[in-house]
């Protein structure tokens, strides 16, 4: 051990193309989230529109129910 990051990281994994366009969906999202009285809440579905509607795209209710399962382990995650 050296005790320096090595050039590739921890764990490197090539991320599915597939997924860029949804990931990339969630990041944006994920920032416009609101915040409740116990912390964060989910992506609200007007927040999901109003993505789909700026951008002139539709996202599939596959891509949807993705975004939704990020959203929770996200949820999860900050909630500790």
């Amino acid at each position: 051990m050296t005790g320096k990051m090595p050039d590739e990281g921890i764990n490197p994994v090539t991320f599915p193309e597939t997924l860029s366009a949804v990931w990339q969906a969630f990041l944006v999202l994920h920032r416009s989230r609101p915040l409740g009285m116990g912390g964060p809440l989910p992506i609200p579905e007007s927040e999901l529109l109003a993505y789909q509607v700026n951008r002139r795209i539709r996202l599939s209710g596959a891509e949807v129910d993705v975004l939704r399962l990020l959203d929770n382990t996200a949820l999860e995650n900050i909630d500790g």
